[in-house]
């Protein structure tokens, strides 16, 4: 008996939602999948030293290679330039999900879909809504891309 009422409450909390008054889910990308883990394991001045010594190293080897003319150092940077790009994104994703209010990690959730509006200019202003889960402070971030039409 205990089972079939909590089955019960819980398809009466789903019932319960409307669509409109579901959260907006954001996409899960790359950046929020090995975040967490790469700043609990390495701390984010760690990660800041990681992505200086990658880019470092990667911009080196295509420069050996380049004036040595050979194409094994050459294309050993990529995957130094690779890393030094997913710790560029890790970090900037742990900082744009620091509360401004309270200060908490990875606090900061999209609540609404974000809004796109092109002037017919090269620039494009994207604006995402978020929250923090834990004390509620809004956040709107407003960002200018330059896009590039194709006739």
């Amino acid at each position: 008996m205990g089972s079939k009422s909590l089955s019960s409450k819980g398809s009466d909390a789903k019932e319960t939602l409307s669509e409109g008054s579901k959260p907006y889910l954001e996409k899960l990308s790359f950046a929020k999948k090995i975040s967490p883990y790469l700043i609990s394991r390495y701390g984010e001045p760690n990660l800041l030293f990681f992505l200086i010594i990658s880019f470092g190293v990667g911009i080196a080897l295509f420069l050996i290679g380049s004036e040595l003319q050979s194409g094994i150092i050459f294309f050993l940077g990529v995957p130094f330039l690779l890393l030094a790009a997913i710790f560029y994104e890790t970090r900037a994703y742990y900082l744009s999900r620091i509360c401004k209010k309270c200060g908490r990690e990875f606090a900061y959730v999209e609540t609404k879909k974000p809004t796109v509006a092109d002037d017919w200019s090269q620039t494009v202003r994207i604006t995402k809504y978020y929250r923090c889960k834990y004390c509620g402070n809004e956040y709107v971030e407003t960002k200018s891309v330059i896009s590039t039409y194709i006739d």
